[in-house]
């Protein structure tokens, strides 16, 4: 993972801050988008420090971040599925063998699965694509039903959703997943 993949992360956690606050004033706090641009700044300041050639360096030095900079569950979980990735990575220097065992401990410990309500609903279908050989604009087309189909779940079993009734929820997309997808998105545009 290069610079450029991780300054294109930053610039979009960045630039959907108020969008996704918006969309999570509607299902909870209104602070998503503040929590990812939030950590996106932690990183930005950090970025030369970054050992960008050691992937499970970096991956590590990410869950650091990610622990400090997010606030709630979200950081604790990021941090986890950094940290569990780093150790992936180190065995099969596999991007995306990695960040799927990072998923698989995000929700081991988070206790979030697909059809849940969460980022999950988008990372999930999202690193499957790419882990099957497909491109980055599948994998932002997978992540985009995903996300889209968390506007038809009308019970959260995660996260601060899960506190509201079914009205609440109905045809409003999940925040973090919607997060998930618009990183995906931006990725599959800049190709490289």
């Amino acid at each position: 993972m290069g610079p450029s993949i991780v300054e294109i992360i930053i610039a979009t956690c960045i630039d959907m801050e108020s969008a996704i606050n918006a969309l999570d004033a509607k299902v909870g706090d209104g602070d998503t988008g503040s929590t990812f641009a939030g950590a996106a700044r932690t990183v930005q300041a950090a970025i030369d420090t970054l050992a960008f050639a050691d992937g499970s360096a970096l991956l590590s030095a990410l869950s650091d971040l990610k622990r400090k900079a997010m606030g709630g569950s979200s950081g604790v979980l990021f941090a986890i599925m950094m940290a569990r990735s780093a150790d992936a990575y180190r065995q099969s220097r596999d991007w995306v063998a990695a960040l799927s065992e990072g998923l698989e401990a995000m929700q081991q410990y988070g206790g979030a699965k697909l059809g849940d309500r969460t980022m999950i609903d988008a990372l999930s279908p999202a690193l499957a694509a790419v882990g099957g050989g497909e491109g980055m604009a599948s994998a932002a087309a997978a992540a985009r039903l995903g996300a889209d189909a968390t506007a038809s779940m009308t019970r959260a079993n995660a996260g601060r959703s899960s506190y509201l009734d079914a009205r609440s929820l109905e045809g409003i997309a999940d925040p973090g997943a919607e997060a998930i997808v618009r990183i995906f998105e931006v990725l599959a545009a800049h190709p490289g």
